[in-house]
């Protein structure tokens, strides 16, 4: 009896124990609960957070959570800068930061962390957090704000340097790195805090290398022409950033890519850019020049496809250069053929292809024309079974472009028949038949625009551009100063459309960038709020008012 019960006991002993071991061995966290979206929080600081007669060599700083530092040479920045950076260790809780460069006397630092801290499980960020200190016995508590855009277009961008000089000469900005510094972010906006008060230089530079200095030739500038008074924290400032022509032409590059042709990239506009070929097979090979929008590129078009290597000689004002190019040839003119690239649009629902209400038809050639045929088009109206005769006509000075004169009919369905031999090319190479399909729009499929402009009375020109979906400059008019000015824009595809107003300040007809060391501002370019929106079969209104 006793020995079962003492069996009985020991078994049920024995059996608890498995079950809390297995219970044990078995333990999961605990499902449910919210997400953790808080950042972390800062709890402390060693030297405390805006300390004033700062003598330490390290800060730490300890948060309510693990954190990890992200993008720091990015991220972080102290302003007044340090010849050296900021060393970073994360140990537990705590950022510790290590000062490895003297600190001037009496000077209000500032370390901006940006998006840098986040916590290491869920990554939530602690943004804009800032750390204050001061050498001196106070903090300098002067500030200013402001938007910096570039001059162009009214773009942001994140990142672009804001800088401070206590030294109002121009060459400062090559030379020497600012006094105090601060980014702007994604909407362009900035600040600097904690400044001392004083005159100073105001500058944003799009820093290409880094540097903190205005010391290359491509780098985007902004600058106030004056120097600025910081006597409290109310002052707001815009910048126009812009990038200055080079001070003297030069050839980026040429290569020839295709039978005859070479394109030439220059720094500058080469409108005025003599480019001879010599030691030619062909004599005078030049034929034809095209030129990009910004007329910074240049395409030549050469009678000469069989001459391994040309010699061209490139001139312009104070600019001279002579280079060896090696061409791309043929053995044979069967080898290069004519080819079109029409200007329809895609058609409705996807389907085909559709004539732009009111355009011609237009012929894109992949070599400049010599000849052509101009009664020999076949246009066939397939609504109606019925044949016509058509007529090519160009553009010149373009000898790419070739368009067909005919009187569509809205919503018809057409065929063309560009015949054999109707182009004859620069080579003396014809066209093979080309057949085009297309439906004609209506004047119900395009919207139409009544811009309203008013400007301010100046001696200044101005005019106005619009844009369409893609970028393309579609429309550009003049303005008249100081009265309303109307303008009628019709028959526009359906789609967002951009428009701007330009003060053209030398009366060129172009928008013009500015010279920081000339003292020149950019002109100034004012930016339609929005989109406008152009709908089938609708007309739209809009107004811009020049303050």
């Amino acid at each position: 009896m006793t020995f079962n019960y003492i069996h009985t006991l020991r078994l049920i002993v024995y059996l608890c124990l498995c079950s809390l071991l297995f219970s044990c061995a078995n333990q999961v966290a605990p499902n449910g609960g919210p997400k953790d979206t808080k950042p972390p929080k800062v709890l402390h600081s060693l030297p405390e957070n805006r300390s004033v007669n700062f003598a330490s060599k390290t800060i730490t700083i300890l948060f309510n959570k693990f954190v990890q530092l992200k993008d720091a040479d990015n991220q972080v920045f102290i302003s007044p800068a340090l010849d050296k950076k900021l060393s970073y260790k994360i140990k537990g809780k705590s950022l510790i930061i290590t000062l490895k460069s003297p600190l001037r006397p009496n000077t209000t630092y500032t370390i901006n962390f940006g998006e840098s801290i986040a916590d290491i499980t869920e990554s939530n960020k602690l943004e804009n957090f800032s750390y204050v200190f001061s050498t001196g016995p106070y903090l300098d508590s002067m500030g200013i704000t402001g938007h910096v855009h570039y001059a162009f277009n009214n773009s942001t961008e994140k990142g672009i340097l804001v800088m401070l000089y206590d030294t109002l000469t121009d060459s400062i900005v090559y030379h020497s790195r600012p006094l105090y510094f601060s980014r702007t972010d994604s909407s362009g906006h900035f600040k600097l805090n904690n400044l001392r008060k004083g005159t100073y230089k105001l500058i944003a530079l799009k820093d290409m290398n880094f540097n903190y200095k205005y010391d290359l030739p491509n780098e985007a500038v902004a600058f106030t022409d004056t120097g600025i008074a910081i006597n409290d924290s109310l002052g707001v400032y815009e910048l126009a950033l812009f990038t200055p022509l080079p001070a003297k032409q030069q050839l980026l590059y040429a290569s020839s890519h295709d039978y005859g042709n070479i394109k030439f990239a220059f720094a500058a506009s080469a409108d005025s850019t003599s480019i001879t070929p010599i030691d030619t097979a062909a004599g005078d090979s030049l034929y034809y020049k095209e030129y990009t929008q910004g007329k910074d590129t240049v395409i030549a078009w050469l009678n000469d496809v069989r001459t391994p290597t040309i010699k061209f000689i490139c001139t312009a004002r104070h600019f001279a250069d002579t280079l060896n190019i090696s061409m791309k040839t043929v053995d044979s003119m069967k080898q290069v053929k004519v080819h079109f690239i029409s200007g329809l649009l895609p058609g409705s629902k996807g389907k085909g292809f559709a004539l732009a209400y009111g355009a011609p038809v237009m012929l894109r050639l992949n070599y400049p024309f010599k000849t052509y045929e101009k009664n020999t088009i076949l246009i066939k109206d397939d609504s109606i079974k019925k044949n016509y005769t058509a007529s090519l006509s160009d553009s010149l000075p373009d000898k790419r472009k070739l368009y067909i004169k005919f009187p569509f009919k809205e919503d018809r369905p057409y065929h063309i028949i560009i015949p054999a031999g109707s182009i004859t090319n620069l080579y003396g190479v014809y066209n093979d038949t080309a057949k085009l399909f297309f439906q004609t729009q209506t004047s119900e499929d395009v919207g139409n625009l009544q811009i309203k402009v008013t400007v301010p009375a100046s001696n200044d020109s101005w005019f106005m551009q619009l844009f369409d979906p893609s970028g393309a400059l579609i429309s550009q008019q003049p303005l008249k100063a100081n009265q309303p000015n109307t303008i009628f824009i019709n028959s526009l595809q359906p789609g967002k459309y951009s428009a701007r107003v330009v003060e053209d300040r030398n009366h060129n007809g172009r928008w013009d960038t500015g010279n920081y060391w000339k003292h020149l501002q950019p002109e100034k370019v004012f930016q339609y709020t929005g989109a406008i929106n152009i709908r089938a079969n609708w007309d739209m209104e809009a107004e811009i008012k020049i303050p």
